[in-house]
């Protein structure tokens, strides 16, 4: 199980109505390499 899914699944009972980006960035940004790339997000969920 994917740990993101269930920390969806449980969000909306435990009252959570939105979610704001903190940060994104890729693996690209970070080695210069951009021929293949991660993405990354930070989120606040509420």
């Amino acid at each position: 199980v994917n740990p993101v899914t269930v920390m969806l699944l449980c969000a909306d009972p435990l009252g959570a109505s939105r979610a704001d980006l903190v940060k994104y960035m890729t693996s690209g940004e970070v080695s210069g390499d951009m021929d293949r790339v991660v993405g990354y997000a930070g989120m606040i969920v509420r």
